[in-house]
């Protein structure tokens, strides 16, 4: 299972305030990683948004702790995973504290087989197990496009965004949704709005 669920919410493009949308932006500046170990004979790993031109820079959630690449962190040139030697400094979850028992400290019941819960927690404990990675990107990458709705279904919609009137959204979700990890709410760097 792909860690990015937990990812999404803690970083943002936290450490520089963004200018462009990150899919077109050349410098992305704190892509949001998490590191996973799927087995214990091998690496933790995440994955960068995108494919660096040169050696990422990795930083902690909130900019305190800078990390090095060779001792904390691997990275081959062309490739957008980053591994964790043995004694990185950069903190890591396994699959299996990704999803504890039931009934375990820190779990949320929501899982599909029953067997297993989700870690769950409030406040900066998933910031603290984050770091931001910053890098020229040397791909363009497209994200897929979601496709247009019929003009019927959205009519009272594109004639209120057209005319620059009002609209009320409703967001249906869970903490995430209302930003409850954010660093600002966390009370931890830099601070970020969710």
């Amino acid at each position: 299972m792909k860690p990015l669920f937990l990812s999404l919410f803690a970083v943002g493009s936290a450490l520089a305030a963004p200018t462009e949308p990150c899919w077109q932006a050349a410098d992305v500046k704190g892509d949001p990683l998490l590191f996973v170990q799927s087995s214990a004979d091998s690496l933790a790993k995440a994955m960068l948004l995108r494919i660096p031109e040169e050696m990422p820079t990795l930083k902690s959630a909130s900019g305190g702790n800078s990390y090095e690449a060779g001792r904390d962190f691997l990275w081959q040139r062309g490739s957008r995973e980053l591994r964790l030697p043995a004694g990185s400094r950069i903190p890591f979850k396994t699959v299996a504290e990704l999803h504890p028992p039931p009934g375990a400290p820190n779990a949320y019941k929501a899982s599909l087989d029953g067997l297993s819960w989700l870690l769950y927690s409030q406040g900066h404990y998933f910031h603290d197990l984050q770091c931001a990675a910053f890098y020229r990107a040397r791909d363009d990458w497209n994200p897929a496009r979601v496709p247009t709705a019929p003009d019927g279904q959205l009519a009272r919609l594109r004639t209120k965004l057209k005319a620059k009137m009002p609209i009320t959204m409703v967001v249906l979700g869970d903490s995430i949704s209302t930003g409850l990890n954010a660093s600002i709410t966390s009370g931890v760097a830099p601070k970020q709005e969710g």
